[in-house]
Parts: structure tokens; C-alpha cells; sequence
């Protein structure tokens, strides 16, 4: 198996936990009662982007 870089994952990383929040919140996987409530659903979904991106800058430092 070929060595691959860390930094060359880190966009692939990215796409697929934003599509594992989408759907965690669209479909609501988890079956969670307030997610139906629209504002909450988004807020989440932006809120899990925004902390992801913030954990990788640090991590990157």
C-alpha cells in the first residue's frame, strides 16, 4: 500500500465529515426530537464545520 501524506487527506477528511453532518442532521440519524426544529439543524451542521476547521488550523500550528 502507497505511503499517502496527512496533508493530502485533510481535504477528503473535510468533504466527508461535512457530508456525515449533513446527513447525521438531514435525515436525523440519530433520531433526536429537537433537530426537526429547522434553526437547530443548521446551527448545528455550521457550528460541526466552523469546529472542525478550527481543530485543523490548530492542529496545523
Amino acid at each position: 500500500m502507497a505511503h499517502i501524506k496527512k496533508e493530502s487527506l485533510q481535504p477528503l477528511v473535510i468533504l466527508l465529515s461535512v457530508l456525515l453532518w449533513f446527513a447525521v442532521f438531514h435525515f436525523n440519524i440519530l433520531n433526536i426530537p429537537d433537530i426537526k426544529m429547522g434553526w437547530l439543524k443548521w446551527e448545528s451542521f455550521f457550528s460541526g464545520i466552523i469546529g472542525y476547521y478550527w481543530f485543523l488550523v490548530r492542529e496545523r500550528e
